[in-house]
């Protein structure tokens, strides 16, 4: 929350921003003997090498891997030269784990709640994916969905965290909790229906067989819409109905709807 918050304002205020990634230097060694404890720092700076938080993450990630290479204890700035041959290394890495990590079943959820102003209620709940690698911190996804993406995982990540927010609903469920809706994010349908995995995994949200109201965002073409009627969804949002509208313009498609209405 709180690096989200630096990024946020130094975009606004059009500040720099340093994204170090830190790494301890032989740390399982280091923690089982006690030992003197190094570090080694790898830097990104907004906006010249990256203007969203997943390329400052993997830029710094980079450098961070370049300083280790040199000699631990150091650090190293992320710098154009360092582009092609970190960020393969990077991805072989990222790959190479992502693929045991679906073996081990080391995905898991976190659940933010969302809260209603008035009476400081909880209604609903944001489901997040989170990498619990038994040798690393806890790993958000934006360090890892874009390896996930390019290596074709991304759709069997999907429907392991479709499948664990499904359960726990139903979890939840029996003991009173009331939750009515099911949201499917755009990075799990972009390629149906012709990419295998993301139909599958669409198929296999339980989302009606538990009383909820399922909805898909993203949807960009007519063949989308199509799979995603065949296979049950209630409610969907995406270019193919209309862009993001400014308050006028949104006024006067509700309008027409209406005017639709019999």
């Amino acid at each position: 929350m709180a690096a989200a918050l630096c990024y946020a304002q130094s975009r606004r205020k059009r500040r720099q921003l340093a994204v170090l990634f830190i790494d301890l230097d032989q740390f399982k060694d280091v923690n089982d003997s006690l030992g003197h404890l190094t570090t080694t720092l790898g830097i990104a700076m907004y906006p010249e090498y990256g203007e969203d938080a997943a390329s400052l993450l993997t830029n710094a990630y980079a450098a961070m891997f370049r300083a280790k290479d040199s000699g631990r204890n150091r650090y190293q700035f992320f710098s154009e030269q360092l582009t092609n041959a970190a960020r393969e290394r990077y991805s072989i890495s990222i790959a190479n784990k992502l693929r045991k990590a679906l073996e081990h079943d080391e995905f898991m959820v976190y659940y933010q709640p969302q809260y209603e102003l008035q009476t400081g209620r909880i209604v609903a709940a944001e489901a997040l994916v989170r990498w619990g690698h038994p040798e690393m911190e806890l790993v958000p996804p934006a360090r890892f969905t874009p390896v996930a993406e390019d290596i074709g995982l991304i759709g069997a990540i999907g429907e392991r965290v479709l499948v664990m927010a499904c359960r726990q609903v139903a979890d939840w469920r029996q003991h009173g909790l009331k939750l009515d809706k099911l949201k499917v994010d755009r990075s799990f349908i972009r390629d149906i229906p012709g990419d295998a995995s993301d139909a599958a995994m669409v198929r296999a949200t339980p989302g009606h067989s538990l009383g909820l109201i399922l909805t898909v965002e993203g949807v960009e073409t007519r063949a989308q819409l199509d799979f995603l009627k065949a296979e049950g969804c209630d409610q969907t949002q995406g270019f193919l109905y209309s862009p993001p509208l400014p308050a006028d313009e949104f006024r006067r498609l509700l309008e027409a709807e209406d005017q639709n209405v019999p």
